[in-house]
């Protein structure tokens, strides 16, 4: 899933890679869960290419209502975009964007 504005140069998008609470996802622990990745990319002539230090495991867990993954994608693209319009780098704000989790809806 990602999220795009129509004609915009930026993307959001999520994936899940096999990460779960403690690096790889264990399916023996029955604390862990599936937790999704999110990675910001550029275009770049025809293609999107990933941003560097733009991709970071979240606490998104992969079974999290589709709606509301939207609505995170939108929240972390309004976060990133100008800064990645204007060629700076976005590092920090992904590593803070790293932790959400769906209770970030209720702030």
């Amino acid at each position: 899933m990602c999220y795009r504005p129509k004609r915009s140069t930026v993307k959001v998008e999520w994936e899940w890679i096999g990460e779960g609470h403690d690096g790889d996802y264990n399916p023996d622990r029955e604390s862990d869960e599936k937790l999704l990745r999110f990675t910001v990319l550029r275009k770049q002539g025809r293609r999107f290419e990933q941003i560097d230090d733009a991709s970071y495991c979240t606490y998104m867990p992969t079974t999290s209502n589709k709606k509301i993954l939207r609505m995170m994608l939108e929240y972390m693209y309004d976060e990133i975009v100008e800064d990645v319009r204007a060629g700076i780098s976005i590092k920090k704000k992904c590593e803070h964007l790293s932790w959400i989790e769906p209770s970030w809806l209720n702030h």
